[in-house]
């Protein structure tokens, strides 16, 4: 029977406690705004990020950089696209579970947060891409205690959390009350994207945001102006006219628009103009305050900006942009390596990283963890790589440098044939990958007892028949065991 998991005993037991709303009744909701929301006003990015960290227990300075970051969603249209797109790509990954008992681990998984595992983890790759301080989820247990049961786990917001660099008690979490938590290495799994190898670091990182924070700077800057430039809303220019007065000029102009809304007509206005009262004949004179470069082709800085958001985040440049391979940003040939490397890219090593987190900090060892990967080009190659072997296994067995069941043991070793087609491996020896886990003590008996009774049902239950020769008290004492060990491994299989 599946382990039913109570959302509300979590949330209570959770140091985000204190972060929820209570609804008292009468439409009247209790929650709590805290001062630094109201801080952070959508305030044009600025030209250089604040340093790097400044540790602070208000949290203002710690997390000036990071609150810079993970605005940048909101200042670049396109940048915020291939974040949502990153984090859409990983939160839809299928994952498995391999192992005994697994329900009670698949239904805590998908429930994540309480709202469930895809947009638990959307917000998590929001803080892992836009926050150099990384992702952090609460391991919520029935106690403190370092071994007591797993309820839950819970999405903390990364501008709220304070690394310590204290390996007992990691991380210092400020909920929405200004109440202060110490979380014990326990109570927390964290994962930062490209870790800074200074100590001072405290183990922040350096995210995808940052890396690409010149490019996001100068898109939102050319998008700005092109708003600008079409709604009206900014001057480009400075025009002094001789000969007329600005009223004489205002006039004119805002005859002209009354005429253009009229009309129902939207129109570019973006010049400051002055007149200037003299007896000189009529003249203009044009100041340009601000205009693109020279040779400013603006459809070749996005592609430049996507290319670099998708390199850095391990998207597919056609994700973003399908006109990068058609416009010859990208060759074809190029644009699939770019594909296939992605196996070493942003998204991949969150990959790794966080199955080995939910296998040694969540799971217990008889269960793991990984996600699923379903790329038909990876399986096409797998499957050439196999015929290749097969073919060289073949031509091996046709020299006669190996035997059939030589070539079968060749096989298996490399994953071309299942390891359930030999009795024996004759070349010894166990492989674990990362991403599975060593048999404990009991299953490793267990997995011999089967074996062992594997074995043994093959061969006759009875003994042989006896010779003439009667057997020693040595043979009558093996057969009896043999027979022991057949009845005990035909129950434990039943």
């Amino acid at each position: 029977m599946t382990d039913t998991i109570d959302q509300t005993d979590i949330f209570k037991r959770s140091v985000t406690a204190n972060d929820y709303g209570q609804y008292e009744g009468r439409g009247v909701i209790n929650f709590v705004i805290p001062y630094y929301m109201t801080q952070t006003q959508n305030y044009p990015l600025p030209a250089d990020l604040p340093s790097y960290w400044a540790f602070s227990l208000g949290l203002q300075n710690y997390f000036s950089r990071d609150t810079v970051l993970r605005r940048t969603i909101l200042q670049e249209t396109h940048w915020s696209i291939a974040v949502a797109r990153a984090s859409a790509k990983q939160a839809t990954k299928v994952w498995k579970l391999d192992g005994n008992r697994i329900d009670r681990w698949q239904r805590l998984i998908l429930d994540l947060s309480g709202d469930g595992y895809i947009p638990s983890l959307k917000r998590s790759m929001f803080d892992y891409t836009c926050t150099n301080n990384g992702m952090f989820f609460e391991i919520v247990r029935a106690s403190t205690a370092a071994g007591s049961r797993i309820l839950g786990l819970v999405h903390l917001d990364s501008l709220r959390c304070v690394r310590t660099n204290d390996p007992a008690t990691p991380v210092i979490f400020w909920d929405l009350r200004g109440a202060y938590h110490a979380m014990k290495a326990h109570q927390v799994m964290m994962m930062t994207d490209q870790p800074d190898p200074a100590t001072a670091s405290l183990g922040m990182g350096h995210c995808a945001a940052e890396a690409v924070y010149g490019q996001i700077y100068k898109m939102a800057a050319i998008e700005r102006y092109f708003l600008e430039k079409i709604s009206g809303s900014g001057a480009t220019s400075l025009d002094l006219v001789s000969g007329l007065t600005t009223e004489q000029v205002g006039s004119i102009v805002a005859t002209a628009r009354q005429e253009a809304q009229a009309k129902g007509q939207v129109y570019f206005q973006g010049h400051v103009i002055a007149g200037i009262l003299s007896q000189a004949p009529l003249a203009h004179i044009n100041i340009p305050l601000r205009d693109l470069p020279d040779g400013f082709d603006r459809v070749e800085e996005l592609q430049i900006a996507q290319l670099a958001y998708a390199t850095r985040l391990g998207l597919d440049p056609q994700d973003l942009n399908p006109r990068l391979v058609v416009s010859g940003t990208l060759g074809t040939a190029q644009a699939t390596v770019l594909h296939e490397k992605q196996e070493g890219s942003t998204l991949a090593s969150f990959d790794a990283e966080f199955a080995q987190l939910i296998n040694d900090l969540i799971l217990p060892s008889a269960v793991t963890f990984y996600f699923e990967e379903n790329d038909l080009r990876q399986e096409q190659q797998q499957a050439q790589n196999s015929l290749t072997r097969a073919e060289a296994r073949g031509q091996q067995v046709t020299n006669g440098e190996i035997d059939g069941a030589q070539a079968l043991q060749m096989a298996v070793d490399a994953d071309d044939a299942p390891r359930e087609f030999i009795k024996k491996d004759i070349t010894g020896g166990e492989e674990l990958s990362s991403e599975e886990k060593p048999l404990t003590g009991e299953e490793q008996t267990q997995t011999q007892i089967n074996q062992a009774a594997s074995a043994l049902s093959t061969e006759p239950k009875q003994p042989p028949a006896l010779s003439e020769t009667p057997l020693t008290k040595e043979a009558r004492d093996i057969t009896a065991l043999l027979e022991r060990a057949v009845n005990i491994a035909e129950a434990l299989t039943r």
